[in-house]
């Protein structure tokens, strides 16, 4: 039986030994999906969910980011399933999110037990709503076990944040015109579903 770790493979035929080897890595996965979102349709604007219309996205994994994504299924629930995590680029540039009227970004992410901490970045391209010019702003949040929403490694951790979080000094100027999403780590695995941001009726 196979469980989480690397392991290497050789073979024989008989007494004789076989040339090569072959190495292969299982990966520690979610078993279930994470849990249906219930916000209603008109409170949401989505970026990754079966359960809504998805905004305009340019790319879940662009060729210039630092991370691998894969296509990724439980139960016909589709999950994105980044490896290889420095940063993981969500780009939704040519059709900006204006979040001025949301009040969350939800995200729900599992990452191994091994994971002490992924931070989650949203980038606003500024006024002219194209990137450069002088008017970008951003903000990198961290999730840890000990962060309010707090990241639980080992099973889905569904992440309510506040935009305002990501506001102020230092932070997001304005978020009518966010164009990227990153999700960062030192060479992590993260599966990811259910990223939208919602408002409070």
């Amino acid at each position: 039986s196979l469980s989480v770790g690397s392991a290497t493979i050789t073979a024989a035929l008989g007494s004789t030994p076989a040339e090569g080897e072959i190495s292969f890595t299982a990966l520690a996965a979610p078993t279930e999906a994470p849990p249906t979102p219930d916000k209603p349709a008109g409170d949401v604007i989505s970026i990754f969910s079966d359960q809504y219309t998805d905004a305009t996205i340019d790319s879940y994994s662009p060729e210039w980011d630092g991370a691998d994504l894969a296509e990724f299924d439980i139960d016909g629930n589709n999950i994105l399933l980044y490896t290889n995590v420095t940063y993981a680029a969500i780009v939704f540039e040519t059709a900006v999110i204006n979040a001025t009227s949301m009040d969350y970004l939800h995200v729900d992410v599992w990452v191994p037990a091994s994971v002490p901490v992924v931070g989650i970045k949203l980038i606003d391209y500024g006024a002219d709503g194209e990137f450069g010019g002088g008017d970008d702003s951003e903000k990198e949040l961290f999730m840890t076990p000990g962060s309010v929403p707090a990241l639980t490694p080992g099973s889905w951790s569904s992440l309510d944040i506040p935009l305002d979080d990501f506001m102020g000094t230092g932070g997001l100027d304005a978020r009518a015109t966010l164009a990227q999403l990153y999700f960062t780590g030192s060479g992590i695995t993260i599966f990811a579903d259910n990223i939208y941001f919602y408002r409070i009726p």
